[in-house]
């Protein structure tokens, strides 16, 4: 069966995204955006397949792990560039075995909770502050620290959960777990993996 929640992973993305569908090419051309610092922002890759060239964008700040020459599997839908442009959900290379998930959309849906939980945590902290504000006995120094301490972290927290949900994750595959993707591929998109 190989790993199931990878396979769980691949369906959600392909919900999320609404890919459309999938196909297989060699990578062409990497283009960048601008210079920043040593390194340049991607902004997507030429990519030649059956149907002809077409552009895959990255809308995230990371580069997936892709060298010209390269055969990968896109899987995606129509980008806003035009009709062979593509807004890649998972990129797979057959000969490496990985799977590269861009930017989760899901965040949307999952990361509300997390949201959720740093305003629970934020009126929770007020709350444990006011309390300790009324009653004698707790005025004491240690109780004002907690409660903003908790302030702060439910704060300062929130950019950065969302930051670490948003960014690209790169798995490689074992043999089934690579067997039932490209199974799953064939079956959802009607694509074989030619490597």
């Amino acid at each position: 069966m190989g790993d199931s929640r990878l396979l769980t992973r691949f369906r959600e993305f392909c919900m999320a995204y609404r890919a459309k569908y999938a196909f297989e090419g060699v990578v062409e051309d990497l283009q960048s955006l601008k210079l920043v610092g040593p390194e340049r922002l991607p902004r997507g890759m030429l990519v030649r397949g059956t149907v002809g060239p077409r552009f895959v964008q990255f809308e995230s700040e990371r580069m997936p792990p892709v060298t010209i020459g390269d055969t990968v599997i896109v899987v995606g839908l129509d980008g806003w560039r035009g009709e062979n442009s593509v807004l890649p959900a998972v990129l797979l290379n057959p000969t490496e075995r990985y799977a590269w998930f861009f930017g989760d959309l899901r965040h949307r849906m999952t990361c509300n909770m997390a949201l959720w939980n740093t305003s629970v945590i934020f009126a929770v902290a007020f709350g444990i502050f006011l309390i300790a504000k009324q009653i004698p006995p707790l005025r004491e120094i240690w109780s004002y620290v907690l409660s903003l301490l908790f302030l702060i972290v439910a704060f300062f927290a929130e950019p950065f959960v969302l930051k670490y949900n948003e960014r690209p994750r790169l798995y490689y595959c074992d043999e089934k777990t690579w067997h039932a993707l490209t199974a799953e591929l064939a079956e959802r998109f009607g694509i074989k993996a030619s490597v």
